[in-house]
């Protein structure tokens, strides 16, 4: 389930920040897993196999043609925001990492311009970062190197959410 910056349900987008929620029957919880932003070249390389199966999905969705790309551009929010800061532009791409219930925020503009490896510290958590110019993404591994999920979102949705984040590049 796909929560709103308001905490209430709402649809699953771009623009949210997916917890871990409980298993009505089962008193489970889901494990969070990460999002990739990548671009067609580099899934490619990571899944030579893949296949595009089609565009044509009966939804009369126009996938070449981004019909997001009004709201993607405006400094509108489609929905109410529980926190704000004005330390990013609200719609800032950020990766946002979780570790030991502790947030961390990458936004693209504080991010290193070539791709590569750097450290980030988030608590007494020391985290390994990979990121890839190409595709303007960010892949997180803890000191043993295991992935820790990496969720994409807009500042405005990831603050509403974690207005206790660190933020990478900003002065302690």
């Amino acid at each position: 389930m796909c929560c709103s910056t308001t905490g209430k349900p709402n649809g699953c987008g771009r623009n949210f920040v997916c917890r871990p929620q409980e298993l009505t029957d089962k008193g489970e919880k889901l494990a969070l897993l990460s999002t990739q932003h990548t671009s067609w070249g580099e899934w490619l390389r990571q899944y030579p196999d893949s296949r595009l199966l089609s565009f044509d999905t009966g939804l009369g969705f126009d996938y070449i043609q981004d019909s997001s790309q009004s709201y993607i551009s405006s400094d509108i929010s489609w929905f109410p925001v529980a926190h704000s800061d004005s330390a990013y532009p609200a719609k800032e791409q950020v990766d946002g990492v979780l570790i030991d219930g502790l947030a961390g925020a990458y936004p693209f503009s504080a991010l290193p311009k070539t791709s590569g490896e750097f450290a980030d510290q988030i608590g007494k958590w020391t985290i390994r970062l990979i990121r890839s110019v190409e595709s303007q993404s960010l892949r997180a591994l803890d000191e043993v190197g295991r992935d820790i999920p990496v969720m994409v979102a807009y500042w405005f949705a990831w603050y509403g959410f974690y207005p206790q984040t660190t933020i990478y590049g900003a002065k302690p």
